[in-house]
């Protein structure tokens, strides 16, 4: 039975929605594209009427400041509007696109945004292996320390330590 709280879209109008992202942001970045990463409610093809689009996007050259960066996630939205609202129209899903942009060596840096994508993420985009590589190793560490994904209801979260004692220092 279906989730009545998730929209009935076809598994093939996520991959038709990430096609288009993925040319947009290659149109944008050219080579300096490293990674295009799809995560949350849309990775897993679950949204619901008010989901956004997570999306990481790893590229050489960003701008330092933010509201840059920001700015660059518009142009590529706008690119991209009168195509998702065909896409809302057909689907009842006007994705927000809600970008993440990190450089390459900020996205080699450990971060607790990683943590679901070692299970779920959609790698659109990945240069030489970059951010699977990247994803391996937060993979390995969650692991290592014994991390374990812990579901309750239809939410869950990290027990980064299920053997934690006071004093303990839990590192990833």
């Amino acid at each position: 039975m279906a989730d009545a709280l998730h929209l009935p879209i076809a598994p093939g109008r996520f991959d038709e929605l990430f096609a288009r992202v993925r040319e947009a942001c290659l149109e944008r970045f050219g080579p300096h594209l490293v990674a295009l990463v799809a995560y949350g409610s849309a990775a897993r093809g679950k949204v619901r009427e008010f989901s956004d689009l997570d999306l990481l996007v790893v590229a050489r050259g960003l701008p330092a400041e933010h509201g840059e960066r920001n700015r660059i996630g518009g142009e590529i939205d706008r690119a991209l509007r009168p195509w998702l609202e065909e896409f809302a129209a057909q689907t009842g899903w006007n994705p927000y696109l809600s970008f993440l942009f990190r450089t390459p060596e900020e996205a080699s840096r450990v971060s607790r945004f990683y943590f679901d994508m070692t299970e779920e993420a959609r790698l659109l985009v990945d240069q030489d292996g970059f951010f699977r590589g990247v994803l391996d190793h937060v993979a390995d560490r969650l692991r290592s320390a014994g991390a374990r994904r812990v579901q309750v209801g239809k939410r869950w979260y990290w027990d980064l330590k299920p053997d934690w004692k006071p004093g303990d220092r839990v590192e990833i």
